[in-house]
């Protein structure tokens, strides 16, 4: 089981359901929009910012199948607490490689195997 977790959590292939098709462009290019609002958070050191960023990430990222994304954004929240300015710059940086990566496979719902 934890190992299926991990190549759920880690994996550059995301399962998304087929009527959220359309919106995933758009999901995307507002996550990499955020990466630059977030490199300027941290020059900033607007732990706020990041925090509310994170916020979001933690539950719209799970809502559309980026599991992982949704955890980073959860880390977002608790390294901004901390105010742990390394530690969140390297995992903004880890980013824009995961981003590059992604690829999205649709879902139609179907589980009848028997069809």
């Amino acid at each position: 089981m934890q190992n299926q977790n991990f190549v759920e959590k880690y994996s550059d292939r995301i399962m998304v359901e087929q009527m959220l098709a359309d919106l995933i462009p758009g999901f995307l290019r507002n996550k990499t929009n955020d990466l630059k609002i977030l490199n300027q958070a941290i020059i900033d050191q607007d732990y706020n910012q990041i925090k509310k960023i994170g916020h979001n990430w933690k539950g719209a990222c799970s809502s559309y199948g980026f599991h992982y994304l949704g955890e980073v954004g959860q880390q977002f929240e608790e390294l901004a607490t901390d105010k742990n300015k390394d530690k969140l710059k390297v995992l903004i940086d880890s980013l824009p490689e995961y981003f590059n990566n992604i690829q999205v496979d649709y879902d139609s719902g179907s589980n009848d195997s028997n069809s």
